[in-house]
């Protein structure tokens, strides 16, 4: 997750994506890299791939964790005010 947020701070976000596609086809129980992959979508992309992300974890009983989850509540929340 640090180079990823290197990527970011540098203006990287494909390789930053990429970094955390990486991670979750590596082990996709880990609920970090799908949320903060949703993030990265969220902020610097599009929201509605955010969502989409979110919700194909979720479908696989993805557990956020408490980091994570604000996180995503605040994703799912700027989505639903964007309707």
């Amino acid at each position: 997750y640090t180079l990823a947020g290197i990527k970011i701070q540098l203006g990287k976000m494909a390789e930053a994506e990429s970094l955390y596609r990486q991670a979750i086809a590596d082990d996709e129980i880990v609920g970090e890299s799908w949320w903060r992959l949703a993030l990265l979508k969220s902020v610097f992309g599009d929201i509605q791939e955010a969502v989409d992300i979110i919700n194909e974890a979720r479908e696989r009983g993805i557990n956020f964790g408490g980091e994570g989850d604000p996180v995503v509540a605040e994703i799912m929340e700027k989505y639903e005010n964007s309707l």
